[in-house]
């Protein structure tokens, strides 16, 4: 059997279909950090959702602070993402939210990815992941607080 078709096999990004990411990403937000500060993005298109890399969005005047007081950590989870460039990370909102264990899609209101791999520093230790053409990070998922 061919090694590299398991290795792609086990590391695939889950399908789900634009409409259901659409669906859940009227209730899961991205977080983005700048400066060390957190933010929520402005709303962001259909397109802008599977095509673009959220990370990437420019801060404008509708992007507002995240108040960590009203949210609670639920976990952190490992998230694949596909790269065109391995040493371009360029995370979309469906690449996480598809994702998401099933059981939290009704409970996560937003995400914030707290690590990321890169060939300098996770090479080796996401190997297979870098051979199936896919960066990882870690993401941390958020509830409101009770």
């Amino acid at each position: 059997m061919n090694n590299n078709t398991i290795a792609l096999k086990k590391h695939e990004i889950p399908f789900m279909s634009n409409s259901e990411i659409i669906t859940h990403y009227k209730t899961i937000k991205p977080i983005k950090r700048i400066n060390g500060t957190s933010y929520y993005l402005r709303e962001l298109t259909d397109i802008e959702l599977t095509e673009v890399s959220y990370t990437w969005v420019a801060k404008d005047d509708t992007f507002h602070e995240v108040d960590y007081n009203q949210l609670s950590v639920i976990k952190e989870i490992k998230v694949l993402h596909k790269y065109d460039h391995f040493e371009l990370f360029k995370p979309s909102v469906g690449e996480v939210i598809s994702q998401i264990p099933k059981e939290l899609l009704n409970i996560v209101v937003a995400f914030e990815i707290i690590k990321y791999s890169t060939p300098a520093n996770d090479f080796t230790f996401y190997s297979e992941e870098f051979d199936a053409g896919l960066h990882v990070s870690i993401v941390k998922l958020y509830s409101k607080k009770e």
